[in-house]
């Protein structure tokens, strides 16, 4: 196999990997928000009025912890992307938090949330993968 080739599979390979420990990351810290402030119990899920419902009830507590699971995801997601690339690490990085930015925002538009909270949402994920970037170069440069 290439060189030329290597390196772009180990980029795809680095962004991926990030986007995936982002997520992981997200969802778990998201958990201390719905553990907090859960559904009523036998709600329908699958029903959007019961959603937007419960979401117009939340604190703003609920949604500052779900910012900041977003916000430690990302840098996490473009932490790991920066530390996997083996060339253009903070192109891995910005690329895991723009994959990141567009799961947040199919996110806001499935499921209605605050003005506020989507606008801060959508601003925060890509300068928080490049911050992960920064991050990975200050220990590993």
């Amino acid at each position: 196999m290439k060189e030329t080739t290597k390196l772009i599979l180990n980029r795809i390979f680095a962004i991926l990997t990030g986007v995936v420990a982002g997520a992981i990351v997200m969802g778990m810290l998201e958990m201390i928000s719905n553990s907090m402030y859960p559904f009523p119990t036998g709600a329908d899920l699958s029903d959007p009025a019961v959603i937007k419902e419960h979401i117009s009830t939340l604190p703003i507590s609920a949604f500052l912890i779900v910012l900041t699971a977003h916000a430690i995801g990302a840098l996490t997601g473009g932490f790991v992307a920066s530390k996997m690339a083996k060339v253009e690490k903070r192109g891995a990085a910005l690329y895991t938090g723009l994959i990141l930015l567009l799961a947040g925002v199919l996110n806001l538009i499935s499921i209605p949330h605050p003005l506020w909270f989507s606008i801060v949402d959508v601003i925060l994920f890509t300068p928080m993968a490049l911050l992960g970037n920064m991050l990975r170069s200050k220990i590993w440069p």
